[in-house]
């Protein structure tokens, strides 16, 4: 199949005008069909192209409650949320505090006490004396607790909550699956790159690390684990 000489499809992004252009029009038609592919998922993604079956990627009016249900439900829901139902109520006091802050950075600046440039700059504070209570609070922790190394933290927590069933969606079938999802939620924690994180856990593969933190990005998923981990912290 070859791509006409006409078409040039500029909206699907500079970095393929090359290719789409080329004199080879077979090698155009590809070109153009993985271009076609990348943009839709990108639109998929972004919510401006939806599917009507999925349940992740459908059309946004779907996602929302129908203006008949949220006039009979809205209340109920800002109770719960323990909201106003006017906007403005909600905003008074935050916008009545963002003017006390603003009034107070400016009499900061006049002082000499902030000073101000391209960027703010405040004089450091002193450092305080520990308060002899948060000394005892953290001795008892330590008595209590004792040294503990992160993964056995892990292990331990995911023997209670099993969240790397929820990420997976099934149970692990073998050791390396297991470390994949420590680690792609790992590297989402500490802001680790997949290379850094495979120097740290060396049965594992940068490549490997990636499709974790691919798993990691589901929000639904990373979600329900959360919220079992959570759920765990509050029962001990």
């Amino acid at each position: 199949r070859k791509l006409p000489v006409e078409v040039v499809a500029p909206s699907l992004g500079m970095i393929w005008q090359v290719s789409i252009s080329s004199p080879d029009r077979e090698r155009a038609f590809q070109a153009l069909e993985v271009a076609t592919l990348f943009a839709l998922r990108r639109a998929v993604r972004n919510g401006s192209v939806w599917i009507e079956h999925s349940l992740s990627f459908r059309g946004r009016a779907r996602l929302f409650f129908t203006d008949e249900r949220w006039q009979a439900e809205s209340k109920k829901h800002y109770a719960r949320l323990s909201l106003p139902s006017k906007a403005a109520t909600f905003l008074k006091p935050l916008l009545a505090r963002v003017t006390a802050g603003v009034d107070a950075v400016a009499a900061a600046a006049r002082s000499g006490v902030l000073r101000v440039d391209d960027e703010l700059h405040l004089s450091p504070l002193p450092a305080e004396d520990e308060d002899p209570e948060v000394t005892k609070l953290r001795a008892a922790l330590d008595h209590r607790i004792g040294e503990v190394q992160l993964p056995e933290v892990i292990l331990a927590v995911d023997a209670q909550v099993r969240f790397s069933w929820i990420m997976l969606g099934r149970e692990p079938r073998s050791t390396d699956e297991l470390l994949m999802v420590y680690a792609g939620i790992m590297a989402h924690g500490t802001s680790l790159t997949a290379v850094e994180c495979a120097r740290m856990i060396p049965q594992l593969s940068a490549t490997s690390i990636r499709q974790a933190m691919r798993w990691a990005r589901d929000e639904r998923r990373l979600s329900q684990a959360c919220q079992a981990v959570l759920e765990f912290m509050q029962r001990h």
